[in-house]
């Protein structure tokens, strides 16, 4: 499979259409945080009261579309958008259901933001993200993509208090491969420019990465070194064994193919590729608590689980580290 092509046409939705079922758009507003859902309203709520409680910056919107193709039914998520009864708030429903990246796609479409940020259903953001956002668009001009390192919470988040400047730095392709896969939560997109690189395999979940890196090629992609977006674990999709281990199989594969485009990537690949699979995924599996997935996934990928203490797997971890040096060296950095 070749990640980084188109993987699916969206258009073969645009005739199934979204009815509005509570609210309306305000006109031209500056952004739009966008919200795809399915039958998670308890969940939905804390996303959205997240939102609403945004600090010194009231200009947006938020878009949720529901892929419940059941329009004439109130269901719970619908009872939750009447109850907190804000006109920021526009929900749509979908006839059919669309898929995950469909609904996305579908949203950021009705969108009326010159700015859209993508926001699960699960997902939550910090009181200033919007603030600090923009500040750095107004001080700098990004034209690109805007992101804040990840920050994962099962429960509830630990949101930490600004105190002081908040730094950020620019992406490198290479610094992507070495470890900025930026999976955060929260990324915001010049709205005419989303449509262009989201496009990715409908039947992988780890899609949003090959969209970033998409981005990545043509765009400027920032990320602000600051815990800005939460990501929830433990109760997403992800958490499922099977799911779990497709994510970390298609990633070993997708940074292979992002090697391909440098020569001490390509050179490092065909030197510990199985080196660096074993790496990744035995990171990835301890993060999820799925160690029991490591051999699973290696063997998948053809290769043997001999654990972490090998000569050539500790030689391939120090080249890695000085290949995450090299390219952290060359990143840009913003301050506000």
């Amino acid at each position: 499979m070749d990640y980084l092509k188109n993987g699916g046409d969206f258009h073969k939705y645009d005739h199934i259409r979204s009815v509005r079922m509570y609210g309306k758009h305000a006109g031209n507003v500056r952004f739009s945080i966008v919200t795809p859902t399915y039958h998670r309203a308890d969940l939905l709520e804390k996303s959205l009261r997240s939102v609403l409680n945004q600090k010194m910056v009231t200009d947006f919107e938020i878009v949720v579309v529901d892929n419940d193709d059941q329009p004439a039914v109130e269901n719970d998520t619908l009872q939750l958008i009447r109850e907190l009864a804000d006109s920021r708030i526009v929900y749509y429903r979908n006839e059919k259901n669309i898929g995950i990246y469909g609904n996305t796609l579908r949203a950021a479409r009705l969108a009326r933001g010159k700015y859209v940020i993508l926001l699960n259903d699960d997902d939550l953001l910090h009181p200033y993200y919007l603030y600090v956002m923009n500040c750095f668009i107004h001080k700098y001009g990004f034209y690109g993509v805007m992101g804040t390192i990840p920050s994962e919470f099962t429960t509830e988040p630990v949101i930490k208090e600004i105190h002081g400047g908040i730094s950020a730095f620019s992406i490198t392709q290479e610094g992507f491969f070495t470890g900025c896969c930026v999976t955060s939560p929260g990324f915001l997109y010049p709205k005419e420019i989303l449509e262009t690189i989201y496009n990715a395999h409908e039947e992988l979940l780890m899609g949003d990465q090959i969209i970033q890196y998409k981005a990545l090629k043509k765009y400027q992609l920032i990320l602000v070194d600051y815990p800005l977006a939460f990501y929830r674990i433990g109760v997403n999709e992800t958490m499922r064994d099977e799911v779990a281990a497709d994510m970390m199989f298609h990633m070993c594969k997708l940074k292979s193919q992002i090697s391909r485009h440098h020569i001490m990537l390509w050179l490092y690949m065909l030197l510990f590729r199985k080196n660096c699979y074993q790496q990744y995924v035995t990171s990835s599996a301890k993060f999820w608590h799925k160690e029991h997935l490591i051999p699973v996934v290696l063997h998948r990928l053809h290769c043997k689980y001999n654990g972490e203490n090998s000569i050539k797997q500790l030689v391939a971890e120090r080249i890695f580290s000085y290949l995450q040096y090299r390219f952290s060296k060359k990143r840009d950095v913003f301050y506000i």
